[in-house]
């Protein structure tokens, strides 16, 4: 069975990227893939120190005491991971960013987690050709780091106030995105 990691940095748990994103879920389960949402809001993640004791401590990934181990050890058996945020300032939100930095355990001392699929969600207020970029660029080298393929992305635009996404369709493209981690 395929398991997929979604990390959701959205603060609104009814918002447009977690309207998205539970289209995808439901459409994942129809697909018999099994998918687990971690929302980064709920959720303590410190910053990465750079101390480079990645994997050092009794085999944990972070020597730090947060939520992040339970979430690194996941990513790491997952057979994909969905990266989700809305567009805060011109960047993902810092929450799903603290996990992105977080993730240098997995490339920083050479641990490789093997190939994954990956899948990107996410809103914003603009609708601007280049919006995403500032959210999207950053995944992208990670994973092109991590040797992860990006096998889709759901990207809406224009989609300020809370039911915008829903009104506009994008749940319905979140969903065709599973069928990408078939």
């Amino acid at each position: 069975m395929t398991y997929i990691v979604i990390l959701n940095g959205s603060p609104r748990p009814r918002g447009n990227t977690a309207s998205m994103i539970d289209a995808f879920e439901k459409e994942a389960a129809k697909l018999g893939i099994e998918v687990h949402r971690y929302n980064m809001f709920s959720l303590n993640i410190r910053d990465c120190k750079e101390c480079n004791a990645c994997y050092r401590a009794g085999g944990k990934p972070c020597i730090q005491k947060d939520d992040f181990n339970p979430i690194a050890e996941d990513i790491r058996h997952a057979d994909g991971v969905v990266f989700s945020s809305p567009v805060f300032w011109f960047s993902m939100t810092a929450n799903l960013k603290l996990i992105m930095d977080r993730m240098y355990c997995y490339s920083g001392l050479g641990f490789d987690v093997g190939e994954k699929k990956v899948g990107i969600i996410a809103a914003a207020g603009d609708d601007e050709a280049d919006t995403f970029d500032c959210l999207v660029d950053p995944i992208e080298k990670s994973c092109d780091l991590l040797n992860w393929n990006v096998v889709g992305k759901v990207l809406a635009g224009n989609v300020m106030e809370a039911s915008d996404a829903d009104k506009a369709g994008w749940p319905a493209k979140a969903a065709e995105l599973a069928h990408a981690f078939v």
